[in-house]
């Protein structure tokens, strides 16, 4: 299940300005490399970072966001914190508001709050947490969020885009060679195959080990070309 909720806490141990301190692509393949291993161990609830984008063409995910208007987030953060300053809580939503997103502006395509991204849209102000839970609940149990072997094999697919993405901009060697390396991944076999033109035979060698040790890969298919000046 993946669960793309937008609430006052605020998410995780990197606070944003580190978040936002990583290059908009390394951030965006580095999440996503994150998100789609967690997806694929089954059984998750992922909040955030995008992942509604990631997986909406996995069939047994389910993306929903919560959200509800300002004033109630206001009342409510002013509870946790057990503040009577409504003002310095409004301020708080709305500055976290914005860097949030700011930061999935860098990592995704589109619009994140539109609701073509999701499949349940809960609005706290008029449904309660628990009925929102229920809800929840039973859509999973629909057959069309049944878990398949070709919905696994997709979310498969992905997290191996990813994990190649992320492979291509992270090695230093591919960049000084000024490689162009292209990548198909099948959609059920997960068969890779490279093409696209490097100036040294070892920098597709290289990506070509690198894209053999990926979990998941069955085959490696080699059509890299050497470009002479």
């Amino acid at each position: 299940m993946l669960s793309n909720t937008k609430n006052t806490e605020l998410e995780g141990k990197t606070s944003l300005l580190e978040r936002w301190s990583v290059p908009g692509k390394a951030l965006a393949n580095m999440t996503a490399c994150e998100v789609l291993e967690l997806a694929e161990s089954g059984d998750v609830i992922i909040r955030g970072w995008g992942s509604a984008q990631l997986m909406k063409t996995v069939d047994h995910v389910l993306c929903v966001r919560v959200c509800a208007p300002l004033h109630l987030r206001t009342k409510t953060l002013m509870a946790r914190l057990e503040t009577t300053d409504e003002d310095y809580a409004r301020n708080e939503i709305i500055i976290n508001d914005t860097a949030h997103d700011r930061l999935l502006k860098r990592m995704v395509h589109g619009d994140w709050q539109s609701t073509a991204h999701y499949d349940l849209v809960i609005n706290t102000e008029r449904v309660p947490v628990d009925e929102g839970v229920d809800l929840i609940e039973h859509t999973l149990q629909l057959p069309s969020f049944k878990e398949s072997e070709q919905s696994q094999s997709h979310l498969t697919k992905l997290r191996i885009e990813a994990q190649l993405r992320t492979t291509m901009l992270s090695e230093a060697s591919m960049k000084a060679d000024a490689a162009v390396i292209n990548f198909d991944v099948e959609e059920h076999s997960h068969r890779v195959t490279l093409s696209g033109g490097v100036r040294q035979r070892k920098t597709g060698d290289q990506m070509i080990a690198k894209a053999r040790e990926i979990i998941g890969v069955s085959r490696v298919i080699d059509n890299i070309s050497v470009i002479k000046d």
